[in-house]
């Protein structure tokens, strides 16, 4: 029987923050600094949404002698080639003889169209932060996931590329026209002495973009969200345990007595856990164990 460690996690610390001596809330000004944060969210959209080499010259300059996370700038700059990339989908396409429907082109015509707003400034915990709330209108796929739904059994198998073929399709017809949603958020803002409102946080928003275009992902761990009974209330311990259950019901039914002691064990154990350690302990145990236990056993 596998062996259960309880986890122990440190809680992580800020990347960098004010002087001690200065933590204590500001009201903003209205105007220099409100005006100096708004035109910083535009360069952050500039480089998000069109990959604009201005706009990432002037954040190079504006970070410089900054510690920025590795890579952060790179990514912004990155996310539109990512949404108007579908040699994917041509990969899975092309040699099944369907053709791409040219989702990067459509992505990136409607890409184009995002509409971002600004919607208020507050006052950060310190005279040099400050949150910016914004709201931006992106392209609704979300009448797509029905089907999506459909052609996945609720996520239980790959969708063969036929299937796949007729939902490209009706992803590009929804990117050419107008109908959209709005997704929200805030951005952290913070400068050192009277320099340029920096954010660490673009980061936030580049995922919601990503997800608003490429939302499968996401759609793939909503059904294991929908489908998985809640056992241990981590996904990542409930769907593998749920398909697990299935598959050995069916294929070694003289094995269930085992795998209802060995769930049990993992229940227990996973008991008191906050959401990262339950989070580790299904990944990095739970799941590579399922997986040596079982191999022999061919689940869909």
């Amino acid at each position: 029987m596998m062996r259960l460690l309880v986890l122990t996690c440190a809680p992580l610390s800020a990347l960098a923050s004010p002087d001690a001596s200065t933590r204590r809330a500001h009201a903003l000004p209205s105007g220099e600094i409100t005006a100096g944060i708004d035109a910083n969210f535009r360069l952050y959209l500039s480089l998000l949404l069109a990959a604009d080499p201005v706009a990432r010259r002037t954040l190079d300059a504006q970070w410089k002698g900054t510690f920025q996370p590795p890579g952060y700038l790179d990514r912004l700059q990155e996310v539109r080639a990512r949404i108007g990339d579908d040699e994917a989908a041509e990969r899975f396409l092309v040699p099944a003889g369907f053709e791409s429907p040219g989702i990067g082109a459509a992505s990136l015509d409607r890409l184009g169209r995002v509409t971002c707003t600004a919607l208020s400034t507050r006052a950060g915990p310190t005279a040099n932060t400050a949150t910016l709330s914004y709201r931006c209108s992106v392209p609704d796929l979300t009448p797509l996931y029905a089907r999506y739904r459909e052609a996945t059994k609720a996520g239980s198998r790959a969708a063969a590329p036929a299937e796949m073929a007729d939902i490209f399709r009706r992803q590009v017809r929804i990117l050419r026209g107008s109908g959209s949603r709005s997704i929200s958020g805030d951005l952290e803002f913070f400068r050192h002495g009277q320099g340029a409102w920096l954010s660490g946080s673009a980061n936030s928003l580049e995922a919601k973009l990503l997800d608003a275009f490429i939302p499968y992902h996401g759609w793939d761990r909503r059904m294991l969200e929908e489908e998985a009974p809640t056992l241990t209330g981590s996904v990542a311990c409930d769907w593998p345990l749920h398909r697990l259950r299935n598959c050995v019901s069916q294929q070694a039914p003289h094995r269930i007595g085992h795998f209802n002691a060995l769930q049990a064990e993992i229940l227990d154990a996973a008991k008191g856990m906050d959401e990262h350690q339950l989070l580790t302990y299904c990944n990095n145990q739970v799941s590579p164990y399922l997986h040596f236990e079982y191999s022999g056993l061919t689940c869909p």
